[in-house]
């Protein structure tokens, strides 16, 4: 089986790139170059899909084609001698079609991911996202600064999940 995924790629001013699947960030990698975090995320993805209960296969099919789409609202508080002011916050979002008649909204810097109805965002869409960033402390805004330019690429990984009849019992009756 051919699986693709999605996957945000940010390259940092070290030179160094993190890796991570949209549809499982907790398989993130980070390496010296994106051709060997494109290998330690092939790997991972091929231990996780060859060793997954075929039941959850399902949890690895995630929608394709998104696209890659920034936003900017005013997310940085600045402390002046004379008064303070709010700097802009640059995010690049993912905007793909998710489930039946909804469009998704990632945002993974900000480990946000919200739904529409219908196939195009809404006017009040970047609204929305910046509702996230009000929870959040000054620190941790400033920790969402991009570090480096950011993209999509996708990934495919072919693999064959183990067959739901390699788990069943073998009954032998006499």
């Amino acid at each position: 089986m051919n699986f693709r995924f999605q996957c945000w790629v940010q390259k940092h001013a070290s030179g160094r790139v993190t890796l991570t699947p949209l549809a499982l960030p907790r398989l993130a990698v980070h390496a010296d170059s994106l051709e060997k975090a494109t290998e330690e995320l092939t790997l991972a993805l091929d231990d996780q899909l060859s060793r997954v209960h075929p039941r959850r296969v399902p949890e690895f099919i995630a929608a394709q084609g998104g696209t890659a789409h920034p936003v900017q609202f005013p997310g940085i508080p600045v402390w002046g001698a004379e008064e303070n002011t709010t700097a802009p916050l640059h995010l690049t979002t993912v905007v793909a079609p998710t489930h039946q008649s909804f469009i998704g909204l990632h945002a993974p810097r900000l480990g946000t991911q919200l739904w529409f109805q219908g196939r195009s965002l809404p006017e009040n869409a970047t609204e929305r996202l910046s509702e996230q960033l009000e929870k959040l402390s000054d620190t941790r805004r400033l920790a969402l600064r991009p570090d480096g330019p950011e993209s999509l690429l996708e990934l495919e990984v072919r693999v064959t999940p183990p067959p739901l009849s390699s788990l069943t019992r073998v009954c032998y009756t006499s």
